[in-house]
């Protein structure tokens, strides 16, 4: 009798510390609602920014100071986006994804400068690069499950 106590305490005593682990741990579509709930809300932001911009009459200053926000806001996305845990399973792929994020800002910060600079030769060369690397993120989105994220 005593032994069977013994081994329900035992028993309970591991499921008291294990209860609390597997608490912590994210589901795949935990993370998703996580991502797309900080995707809307930066779309809104950004739309809210973006109208901010006032026009001054030359169109290539006013893109460029446009994309200057845009770029702020891709550092702020993936900021948001590395606060959230991400289940086990989809840990490395939505670490890549926001690195990519990060790496599409920083693209997108040379493109501008090269651009401002008047070399329109390396500020191409950036878009292309940028633009590949948001197409990836796109698809590391659609594979966590943020559609938000991923423009749908």
């Amino acid at each position: 009798m005593k032994r069977a106590i013994s081994l329900l305490t035992a028993a309970l005593l591991a499921i008291a510390i294990a209860a609390p682990a597997a608490q912590g741990q994210t589901t795949p579509a935990g993370y998703a609602d996580q991502a797309n709930a900080i995707c809307k809300d930066a779309t809104r932001q950004g739309e809210r920014a973006l109208k901010k911009v006032k026009p001054t009459g030359d169109r290539r200053r006013d893109a460029l100071r446009r994309g200057g926000v845009f770029a702020k806001l891709l550092g702020k996305l993936a900021n948001g986006l590395a606060e959230v845990e991400p289940a086990p399973v989809d840990e490395a792929l939505a670490d890549s994804w926001v690195a990519g994020i990060r790496r599409q800002k920083r693209l997108t910060e040379r493109y501008l400068r090269s651009a401002r600079k008047g070399n329109h030769s390396r500020a191409l060369v950036f878009a292309k690069k940028a633009g590949k690397v948001a197409g990836k993120n796109v698809a590391k989105a659609k594979q966590l499950g943020a559609t938000a994220c991923a423009g749908g």
